[in-house]
């Protein structure tokens, strides 16, 4: 009843041939001139008597209306893309297109065919033909073809995360950018997600979402991220995995791993001597870090200064990492040698070689230096929260299409479906250790003294990556803090990407995420997240009580081998 009959005819030329993600309907382009002739011509066949469907040949508009209506302005208002969740919009989109979540599958755009003269730059190029092929197609799709999406974004929470994070002192550490989502820890749905500080600001790249990753097709790296510190929650749990436990104590006085040509240090130069595993992982130690990494790829008798050992570690604790969700940028085989390259089922490109020829990766990986993805972190790290059981992140509640849900359908193929699901991938005992050493309320250094709820448990990690720009010297370039209870797990993230990966720009040197990130914005929004809910404490699954100590069977069995130190 408040459309005009020129905008109904407007309206009425789109169904046939209806714009795509690349039409510019702005008021003087091509395009819009092309749907304002078809809307004339709709507007004509109203006035011409023989074009009329009904048995009366009458025309519906006089040919005096006719001239008045076309003279009609049609004006598209200025839009602002998805006002309310721009980056989860995409998001989806893109998870629907990618993943291959229409009823057409994977069928919806024709394979590349490579050929043996194809180079890999030949590749890459084909790739991304098809990769947006694909995107195109399923916008295509999911205009015309009938679906009904329902999503697991929550609009009082993702407005409790966007107020939370503009806290958070991103322009005081010298950033211009940042993000944060969460997940409902039991189910991995996506409550909140905010991709970028500003989605229409160009000059810190805002339309690119920080947590989600993009297109697998494509060479588009800003979707991935070193999370420094917070990685180390792989690193212990993976060592808890292999017998030691919170109360094995490691030396964390600055020293030589593999072949390394200097010594890692601590943060600050510190040199606290033979601390418990606990102390170590809540007080963010690096060298009990790399230490406990090494433990996680070889057990509880490593060798600190084996090239070899390393090279094992590296390898051991990725996929311990990948089995609890975690994606990373490289493939395993790149990990090990830090050289990035084209690969079929992943393909990314660098020539850039992140380590010296024969020095181990062990010790770096073990602080974050590994790229991943943000949305996949969040991923692993609610697998810890949830005692071992992966929920891999999802924005989908259901994907309907005639009488199908598509989305179930896909869920229901297990190991192959995109968002897996599955119990106990980790021992619960060990993600439970994990919980209760980075509880906020008891040893988590970092975040102690923080609000929180009546009746609940948190635990969170505080992460600050950093680059080096000399053989002796870094400066930070990302921080990140991740804080998990029983029911959410949530993620934010400070950068400045004025440049695109791998060139984030500087922070200021020193600056530290638990200050300027977890205690302005990430406790008061877990704080007000669980508010006014029953309140949920963390469990011992998995741990029974041996010799005053909460350990997992394998810890009892190796007790004698694991409590000395190291």
């Amino acid at each position: 009843k408040d459309v005009t009959l020129p905008q109904a005819c407007f309206l009425a030329g789109l169904p046939q041939i209806p714009p795509n993600r690349n039409t510019n309907l702005d008021n003087n382009s091509s395009d819009m001139a092309y749907y304002l002739n078809r809307k004339d011509t709709c507007l004509e066949n109203l006035s011409d008597p023989k074009k009329n469907v009904k048995p009366a040949a009458k025309a519906f508009i006089s040919k005096e209306q006719l001239e008045i209506y076309k003279k009609e302005e049609i004006k598209i208002e200025s839009e602002e893309r998805y006002k309310k969740f721009p980056h989860f919009v995409d998001y989806v989109i893109q998870e629907v297109a990618y993943k291959f979540l229409t009823s057409k599958g994977d069928k919806i755009a024709p394979l590349p065919t490579f050929n043996e003269k194809d180079n890999d730059l030949d590749r890459k190029e084909k790739m991304e033909i098809y990769g947006a092929l694909v995107y195109d197609k399923t916008i295509q799709e999911l205009k015309t073809g009938g679906y009904t999406l329902s999503t697991t974004i929550d609009p009082k929470i993702q407005e409790k995360l966007e107020r939370n994070l503009r806290k958070a002192n991103v322009y005081g550490v010298g950033g211009n950018n940042s993000a944060g989502a969460t997940l409902d820890g039991k189910t991995g749905g996506i409550v909140g997600m905010v991709g970028s500080i500003d989605f229409n600001n160009s000059k810190v790249n805002g339309e690119v979402n920080q947590i989600g990753s993009y297109s697998p097709f494509s060479n588009n790296y800003s979707a991935f991220h070193t999370v420094g510190s917070t990685f180390k929650i792989y690193d212990y749990s993976a060592a808890f995995n292999e017998g030691i436990h919170p109360n094995t104590y490691l030396n964390n006085n600055s020293m030589k791993f593999g072949d390394r040509s200097n010594n890692m240090t601590n943060f600050g130069n510190s040199a606290p001597g033979s601390v418990t595993a606990a102390r170590s992982l809540g007080q963010s130690y690096n060298i009990g870090a790399a230490k406990a990494l090494y433990i996680g790829g070889n057990g509880v008798n490593p060798n600190f200064q084996s090239f070899d050992q390393g090279e094992k570690a590296v390898k051991k604790v990725s996929e311990w990492s990948r089995s609890m969700g975690v994606v990373y940028a490289k493939t395993p085989e790149e990990q090990l040698t830090g050289v990035l390259q084209y690969n079929s089922e992943y393909p990314k490109y660098s020539s850039e070689k992140y380590i010296r020829e024969g020095e181990t990766r062990a010790s770096p990986m073990s602080i974050g230096t590994d790229d991943i993805t943000l949305i996949s972190h969040l991923t692993g790290v609610n697998t810890i929260a949830q005692g071992g059981n992966l929920r891999t992140a999802t924005p989908f509640i259901s994907i309907k299409y005639q009488d199908r849900d598509l989305y179930k359908e896909k869920m229901a193929l297990g190991e192959n479906s995109p968002y897996k699901n599955k119990d106990k991938v980790i021992d619960p005992g060990v993600a439970n250790q994990i919980t209760r050493v980075l509880n906020v309320q008891d040893g988590n250094s970092l975040l102690r003294g923080s609000r929180v709820n009546e009746g609940w448990n948190f635990s969170g990690k505080t992460g600050t990556a950093t680059r080096g720009i000399t053989k002796t010297t870094e400066q930070e370039v990302e921080l990140s803090v991740i804080s998990w209870s029983p029911k959410y797990t949530s993620l934010m993230w400070i950068g400045n990407t004025k440049n695109v990966y791998p060139s984030f720009g500087y922070l200021r040197p020193g600056v530290d995420s638990g200050g300027n990130l977890a205690k302005p914005a990430m406790m008061p929004y877990m704080y007000e997240l669980h508010e006014g809910l029953p309140g949920q404490t963390f469990t011992t699954e998995g741990l029974s009580e041996f010799r005053g100590l909460l350990l997992t069977d394998k810890q009892k069995a190796m007790y004698s081998q694991a409590r000395s130190g190291y």
